[in-house]
């Protein structure tokens, strides 16, 4: 299998430097397991490469659906990188690095071989600027070698994992929202161990399931990939993993389905039942329970602008009058100084009866450096 990043700079014998994050998945099992297969005979070796390729096969299929790119094999190893486009920011990769570790670790975190040997996988992570150079004469034979610090740093994390863990660096939690993940600090004080995706990505319900026969098809999935009895699942609306995810929708717009078994295949992988809610409510908005402080001058801003706008709007207009100067307040700021604190503290304090949208944005969204806004109906 070949790299993207050989593929497209096939004839370039140049360093080439990127920023990235690195996943470094490493199966532990592998030894056992080889020497299970070694005392079985004749076919154990192939047995061996066909256990560990279908292993390994099925969550380079999630990786390559999540954008990422296998850029090294090493026996029971591989190396991942997301690289830094143009548009995109750092934490676009590096939480799509965490969440694609994420749903390898809760599908394919354990396997278990038909010797009694059970693989586990072991993913760290870690982000920063990455070296690629292609070496070797191209008449001949190539290499590529990549270095730089995210490649050190993965190599401490994955000493520190065992199997089925999940291990970020400090280079990549850098840029993650800990809302976002169940998680705890190493003892080093360094160190993150993802144990689960939060309740804001994941609810679970009992649901009966009906017989029935539909085709579907996933239209945001990178390969478009058929799914069938979708019919099987009682609500009117399901999707996918990658609809879920790329749907900008906030997670309690969706509902985790039971596992079910769909004849003719494999792995489905989780379905969501998608329930439309338009309305927010004061305890959704409310997220602490303490007054925010020092910024006491920001909000003060904000509560005039509110009061100058609804002033405004219940003047009699058959008269003239002049419209405020500003409507619009602009939150502005480097990342994790508490933008988003302080418009949760703006929307939780909106007078009662005063209509109001909050749309939750991502960067991609608009090329702008960390905009916020609140939208009001007025």
């Amino acid at each position: 299998m070949c790299p993207d990043e050989v593929l497209d700079h096939y004839d370039n014998y140049e360093t080439r430097e990127y920023y990235t994050t690195l996943l470094l998945g490493d199966v532990s099992g592998f030894t056992d397991l080889t020497e299970k297969y070694t005392k079985t005979g004749v076919g154990g070796p192939s047995k061996l490469s066909e256990t560990l390729n279908s292993y390994i096969g099925a969550m380079v299929q999630e990786i390559l659906s999540h954008n990422g790119d296998v850029v090294k094999f090493s026996g029971d190893a591989f190396i991942v990188m997301w690289k830094l486009q143009e548009g995109m920011f750092m934490r676009d990769i590096a939480t799509e690095a965490m969440q694609t570790a994420c749903v390898i670790q809760k599908h394919f975190g354990t396997y278990d071989t038909d010797v009694g040997v059970t693989l586990k996988v072991k993913l760290a992570i870690a982000s920063g600027k990455t070296y690629f150079t292609s070496i070797g004469d191209p008449e001949t034979m190539s290499y590529y070698v990549i270095t730089g610090k995210p490649v050190w740093d993965l190599k401490h994390a994955e000493g520190l994992c065992r199997g089925g863990d999940i291990l970020v660096a400090p280079s990549c939690w850098q840029w993650a929202n800990p809302n976002e993940y169940i998680h705890e600090k190493l003892p080093d004080g360094l160190h993150t161990l993802i144990i689960a995706c939060s309740a804001m990505w994941y609810q679970s319900r009992t649901h009966v399931m009906h017989n029935g026969i539909e085709d579907g098809t996933d239209t945001e999935h990178l390969r478009r990939r058929d799914f069938f009895n979708l019919a099987s699942f009682d609500p009117d609306v399901v999707c996918d993993r990658e609809s879920f995810l790329h749907s900008r929708l906030e997670a309690r717009h969706f509902i985790l389905q039971e596992p079910r078994h769909l004849k003719g295949i494999t792995n489905i992988g989780p379905v969501y039942e998608f329930q439309e809610q338009t309305k927010f409510t004061a305890p959704e908005l409310t997220w602490s329970n303490y007054p925010l402080l020092g910024r006491e001058a920001e909000i003060k801003i904000f509560q005039q602008i509110l009061t100058n706008l609804l002033e405004y709007s219940t003047r009699d207009k058959t008269t003239q009058h002049l419209k405020p100067e500003y409507n619009t307040l602009v939150i502005k700021g480097e990342p994790r100084i508490g933008k988003t604190r302080l418009l949760d503290e703006i929307a939780q304090n909106i007078p009662t009866g005063v209509p109001y949208n909050y749309i939750s944005l991502v960067m991609s969204d608009a090329k702008v450096d960390k905009i916020f806004l609140l939208l009001f109906d007025l």
